[in-house]
C-alpha cells in the first residue's frame, strides 16, 4: 500500500490528471482498498502510511510529511505500545514510508537518466528507497536478501496501480450495470496475469535471494546512520 500510494499519484499525473485531483483520488483509492480487503489492523496501519506519502506530495516538503509520520507513529504506539517490538508489518510500513519520504526525492534527482514516462523514474526511486530502508528488518526476520526485489517491483509497480484503478472501476460499474463490468475487469485480469508472470520469473532467477540473517539489532545502527548521513549531505 505504501509503494502503491506513491506510484499511483505519479501515474495519474503522468496520464494527464491534475495534481489537485490525482492526490485526493489516490487517498480515496487507499481507503477503498483497505475497506475492500476487510480493514484488518495491518492494512489500516499501511493505509495510514500510504496516505502520508500522498500528503507529502501535497506539501512538497519531506519535513512536513516526516512530522506527520512521527505523529501517526506516536498515536499508534500510544494505543498499542507492543507494535514497536512485536508487529513486523508495522515496522516495515514505518521504515518504508520513512525511506520514501526522506530518500526517494534525492534518488529521483540522481536518476534523471530514467525517463518519467509512465512514472518510471518515480517507480524506480520509490522502490529503491523503500527497499534500502526495510532491508535490515527483512534480513533479520526472514533470513534472506532478495536480489530480484528491486527489478521485480519496478516492473510490476505501475501494473499494480493499473490493476487497482481498473478493478475499482469494474466493481463500481458492476453495482450499476453488471453486464458492462467486463470493460474494466478484463483488462485488469490481463494486467494481473502479467504481474504473476513477472513474480514467478523473478522468483525462479538463479540467486534471486541470498541467505543472510542479521542476528543482532545493533548492526542496524551504523547502516541507518550511513543512510541518514548520505541524505543529510546531499540535502544540504
Amino acid at each position: 500500500i505504501t509503494i502503491l500510494g506513491g506510484v499511483l499519484v505519479a501515474l495519474l499525473i503522468a496520464i494527464g490528471i491534475r495534481r489537485t485531483y490525482a492526490m485526493p483520488a489516490t487517498l480515496i483509492a487507499i481507503v477503498w482498498y483497505v475497506l475492500m480487503i476487510g480493514a484488518p489492523a495491518s492494512a489500516i496501519r499501511a493505509g495510514i502510511m500510504g496516505s502520508l506519502l500522498v500528503i507529502k506530495q501535497l506539501f512538497g516538503r519531506p519535513g512536513s510529511a516526516l512530522r506527520l509520520l512521527i505523529y501517526a507513529i506516536a498515536c499508534m504506539l500510544a494505543a498499542h505500545p507492543q507494535l514497536l517490538f512485536t508487529d513486523i508489518g508495522f515496522q516495515l510500513s514505518v521504515l518504508a514510508t520513512a525511506g520514501i519520504i526522506l530518500l526517494q526525492p534525492l534518488l529521483a534527482t540522481h536518476l534523471k537518466f530514467i525517463p518519467e514516462f509512465a512514472a518510471m523514474r518515480t517507480t524506480v526511486s520509490t522502490t529503491i528507497a523503500a527497499y534500502l530502508f526495510t532491508l535490515p528488518i527483512i534480513s533479520h526476520y526472514f533470513g534472506t536478501i532478495s536480489v530480484s526485489a528491486i527489478p521485480a517491483n519496478v516492473l510490476i509497480g505501475p501494473a499494480v496501480a493499473w490493476i487497482f484503478v481498473l478493478g475499482a472501476a469494474g466493481v463500481l460499474l458492476a453495482w450499476v450495470i453488471p453486464s458492462l463490468a467486463y470493460i474494466f475487469l478484463s483488462p485488469a485480469s490481463i494486467v494481473s496475469s502479467y504481474v504473476l508472470v513477472v513474480v514467478r520469473l523473478s522468483a525462479n532467477v538463479p540467486y534471486a535471494s541470498i541467505p543472510w540473517q542479521l542476528i543482532n539489532f545493533w548492526w542496524m545502527v551504523p547502516y541507518y546512520l550511513l543512510i541518514l548521513l548520505f541524505i543529510h549531505k546531499h540535502s544540504t
